[in-house]
């Protein structure tokens, strides 16, 4: 993910990115930034993870693996993959 202010590379990851009860600041430049889902790319990215669960799905279930479980994670990378960073609507631009 690119941030908004500073356009550089943040890791979705990041400590100070990640902190629960407090504004999510860039790890770059401390300023705000906002995490969304990104529709747009959920829908380039649904194709590829259909077909990538297809083809997923039979090697859980050959090893004894639930295909729950193969599916929740190829929804886990759409999601993480169609995560994008904005600015807050209630921050200016500092």
């Amino acid at each position: 993910m690119k941030c908004p202010h500073c356009s550089k590379h943040v890791n979705i990851f990041s400590r100070k990115l990640n902190k629960f009860g407090s504004l999510q600041l860039c790890p770059k430049c401390d300023k705000p930034v906002k995490s969304y889902l990104n529709i747009k790319w959920a829908a380039i990215l649904f194709i590829p993870a259909f077909i990538m669960l297809q083809v997923i799905k039979p090697l859980f279930l050959s090893t004894g693996l639930s295909d729950a479980l193969a599916t929740g994670l190829v929804c886990g990378l759409l999601v993480l993959f169609s995560m994008k960073l904005k600015v807050p609507n209630d921050v200016d631009n500092v």
